[in-house]
């Protein structure tokens, strides 16, 4: 549904002179991109406006995407795998947060966050399949999701120490970080 769309969308910019017709794929490629990534967050804001919890939508999404974006992943061989999968992610870190008492809530930041930065260090980055890295951009790729893993521990640390409140949303950033680095796992280190 989403690629008809995206093509769609792009075949009629094209007739409108928008653009060449000869760049359509190209376009119809960046409109499915934004087309999955706008149904995935709604999606989510969804799920997180039914429990309550749409700060949290939010904030899980930031801290996904912020390691995401430079360590790679899992990628579902199609769009509706991939809502599922990722809407599938978030409910359960929304359970799982609504279920932690928060007296034991910041035990498992640190964990969490160590535990992160170790499948970091051990698998990022990944490349999609279609979508080698090249090995200068690999190695810079590496170095910044290695940083931003020691951040987050960081945080970590600062937020079991200093945190008098705000639970919810403070693990659904770490179950966000946590989810992204998992999907790391789920996928072959490619070049």
């Amino acid at each position: 549904m989403i690629d008809k769309l995206a093509g769609s969308i792009a075949f009629c910019c094209a007739k409108k002179g928008i653009y060449k017709q000869e760049l359509v794929a190209q376009y119809a490629y960046g409109y499915k991109l934004l087309l999955s990534t706008v149904t995935s967050a709604s999606i989510v804001l969804l799920i997180g406006l039914i429990f309550a919890s749409v700060a949290e939508a939010a904030v899980f999404m930031i801290a996904f995407a912020i390691l995401r974006s430079v360590a790679g992943g899992f990628h579902a061989q199609t769009h509706k795998v991939c809502l599922i999968a990722f809407s599938s992610i978030f409910l359960v870190s929304t359970l799982f947060v609504n279920v932690l008492i928060p007296e034991y809530i910041l035990s498992y930041f640190p964990l969490l966050a160590v535990v992160s930065c170790v499948i970091v260090f051990l698998k990022a980055p990944v490349a999609a399949q279609n979508k080698p890295i090249p090995t200068p951009k690999r190695n810079k790729l590496r170095r910044i999701c290695i940083v931003i893993s020691c951040i987050n521990i960081f945080i970590a640390l600062l937020v079991t120490i200093f945190t008098v409140g705000g639970f919810a949303v403070i693990s659904s950033y770490f179950l966000g970080f946590f989810a992204a680095s998992l999907s790391l796992f789920t996928t072959k280190k490619r070049g």
